[in-house]
């Protein structure tokens, strides 16, 4: 029996630098079973980016190219609907359950807002699947600033772990 809940007429997925080695074994043997298969790189063939958090070259990629950008929750939902021939993983209703939020998996920090402000900035945040946090966190993803008449630099971790190599 051919378990076709990926079938699209071909669902090409890709997994993001946030899914753990073990969590990708998992999937692309469910994504196999289901009819579907994985790339090991980004290219026009992909239909689907599977991550935990925005972000990333993949995650920018798919944002450009307007993939389908999902949890690995949408993998393992699927799977359990796989004997149901009537479902599809691909229809827009099912996938959308699944799609990652802009902010999902990034710590954002709000510093120098009025407090009723900044905690709807946080409702907003939680809301797009942001984690508020401190300047303090090292995890830190993004800093929104109130600051006026201040010279701003941004330096991204990246940035500042080249510079002290």
């Amino acid at each position: 029996m051919r378990l076709g809940s990926l079938e699209r007429p071909s669902t090409v997925a890709e997994l993001g630098e946030t899914v753990q080695t073990d969590d990708k074994t998992h999937l692309v043997h469910l994504i196999h079973s289901m009819g579907g298969s994985i790339r090991k790189g980004m290219d026009t063939k992909v239909t689907h980016l599977i991550c935990n958090s925005s972000g990333g070259e993949k995650y920018r990629y798919a944002m450009t190219f307007r993939l389908a950008i999902i949890r690995p929750n949408w993998v393992l939902e699927a799977w359990k609907n796989r004997h149901d021939h009537n479902f599809s993983a691909t229809v827009e209703t099912f996938t959308k359950l699944h799609r990652l939020k802009a902010f999902e998996g990034q710590k954002v920090c709000f510093f120098g807002f009025p407090e009723e402000e900044q905690q709807h900035m946080i409702d907003v945040l939680k809301t797009n699947g942001g984690i508020p946090t401190d300047l303090e966190d090292p995890e830190c993803s993004h800093v929104v600033s109130r600051a006026l008449n201040v010279n701003v630099v941004l330096i991204t971790k990246e940035h500042y772990a080249l510079s002290h190599s």
